[in-house]
């Protein structure tokens, strides 16, 4: 196989870091900033951010936001390209975000309405209680008009058959209703990984002691 070369000034992948969450946090508290994370693609230096995000807010900004390694901690970029005063660290996400929103001079955002909200556990920070989890399925099978009972049949399938998550469609992309299941990914091994649905939960449960049976053993 040729060897590959990766080109030039390509940005290399990043997956969901410190700015990105800032971003998140404060886009969700103050929407009339603007934002972005910019990636330079250039390898991290001692002093020298090799990513960060640009807030403005009217006629305040464009400034700059980077994320230290070194103190862990939210830092102001200075003119100069060098990190600066810190913010905050990432588990006071509210309070980094609050700060930059008093340099930009923004507003808050308004109470939000009064009616079930599902958690995002990548602002929150914090892994999901079972309740949360629990609740937000409720949330996802009312606002998608699962039929009576559906979500507890999931639930049992689910206490049944430990390892398998189960979900229900109404069909709404062009396809039949369905029970659907498939593994969790702590559970999949050796690229096994299968899709399964049927139109009733006995028929569901029957694929899935199919497939269980033809899953293969982890070593012990």
């Amino acid at each position: 196989m040729p060897e590959f070369n990766e080109p030039p000034g390509l940005v290399p992948y990043a997956q969901f870091g410190p700015l990105d969450r800032l971003h998140a946090v404060l886009r969700r508290r103050y929407p009339t900033v603007a934002a972005s994370v910019v990636r330079s693609g250039a390898l991290p230096q001692d002093g020298q951010p090799d990513a960060w995000l640009v807030v403005t807010h009217r006629d305040e900004g464009p400034d700059r936001i980077a994320w230290d390694r070194k103190s862990n901690a939210y830092v102001w970029i200075d003119n100069s390209n060098c990190l600066g005063p810190s913010l905050g660290t990432p588990h006071r996400l509210d309070q980094a975000a609050d700060a930059v929103a008093r340099e930009m001079r923004a507003p808050a955002a308004p109470t939000e309405p009064e009616h079930p909200q599902i958690l995002i556990e990548h602002t929150t920070l914090t892994p999901l209680s079972p309740a949360d989890v629990l609740r937000n399925r409720e949330i996802i099978a009312n606002r998608l008009d699962w039929p009576d009972g559906a979500l507890q049949t999931c639930l049992e399938l689910e206490a049944r058959w430990p390892g398998w998550n189960v979900s229900y469609s109404t069909g709404v992309l062009g396809g039949p209703p369905e029970y659907l299941a498939f593994l969790d990914q702590d559970t999949i091994w050796q690229g096994y990984n299968p899709k399964i649905s049927a139109a009733d939960p006995a028929g569901l449960e029957q694929q899935i002691r199919d497939a269980d049976a033809r899953r293969p053993p982890r070593p012990r």
